[in-house]
């Protein structure tokens, strides 16, 4: 838990380094994913899409109070959408080839990587 100005929220520091380590992998797939598609896309703004979508989204999403199935997979996917649309200038094609890498690649983490490191990290505390 943490206490920040008398209110406790409920995030925990593996759920934290977990998203914070998922995000950084999809960003780094997006920059080597640039080698083969092409799509020559900044590092400013593939950290700005990264973090949002695969950070703060899946953060915010226990508080929204929506109870439905899969919603911590549907709006990171959304956000990713909305803002490559807006940030990315590329055409539809390249934008739906980096969607499909970030997400794939995300969707791994979260299946494989992130039990692991939540795992651990409560282990450790």
């Amino acid at each position: 838990m943490v206490d920040i100005l008398g209110y406790t929220i409920g995030i925990s520091l593996a759920l934290l380094a977990s998203q914070a380590v998922s995000a950084l992998l999809a960003f780094i797939a997006v920059v080597i994913s640039d080698n083969y598609i092409g799509h020559n896309i900044e590092l400013r703004r593939a950290l700005v899409l990264s973090v949002i979508s695969f950070f703060i989204v899946p953060l915010i999403i226990p508080y929204l109070g929506l109870n439905y199935p899969y919603l911590n997979l549907y709006f990171p996917l959304i956000s990713w959408i909305i803002l490559g649309e807006i940030i990315l200038n590329n055409d539809f094609g390249t934008k739906l080839k980096i969607l499909g890498v970030a997400f794939f690649v995300y969707y791994v983490l979260n299946i494989i990587i992130q039990p692991f490191i939540m795992g651990y990290l409560r282990f450790l505390n």
